[in-house]
């Protein structure tokens, strides 16, 4: 499930370069290029997939987790000339992963890899017209740097 919220300050960046290995420290030496223009970021959530159990000799069956549900995040950006949404507009286009870094004053910085889903222009208002929408299917755990 999705939630938007609004980050104040929190900022975003992309890198075409994927990690060595998918740590905090292999992803903080990868160079980042910023997106600015990030109007309304969705929530990062860790879900699971869940199956029906029944226990052998057990009364009453019960939910267990199966494994990681696939994660996407949703991003609203205004629409400018940047180096890091022209960086967004190739990775959807290429559809390979992409490193990101998401800075959060008060949070910390959290790294993860994603691939670029969707790109759409909101149609409607004055206000629509200078608008992008996109997708982030997470291919990464969300790592916090500590």
């Amino acid at each position: 499930m999705i939630t938007p919220s609004l980050l104040l300050n929190a900022r975003l960046w992309i890198s075409a370069a994927l990690p060595a290995q998918k740590t905090a420290a292999g992803f903080a030496a990868l160079p980042f290029t910023q997106v600015r223009g990030c109007k309304v970021f969705g929530t990062l959530v860790t879900q699971y997939q869940t199956a029906p159990y029944m226990p052998i000799g057990g009364e009453t069956p019960y939910q267990r987790r199966v494994g990681r549900a696939p994660a996407s995040w949703s991003l609203d950006l205004y629409r400018i000339s940047d180096a890091g949404q022209e960086m967004l507009a190739a990775a959807a286009a290429s559809g390979q992963a992409h490193s990101f870094q998401l800075t959060v004053p008060g949070l910390g910085v959290h790294y993860f890899s994603a691939e670029v889903s969707g790109l759409g222009l909101a149609l409607g208002g004055a206000a629509a017209l200078a608008e992008i929408s996109l997708s982030l299917e997470l291919r990464s755990e969300v790592l916090a740097q500590s």
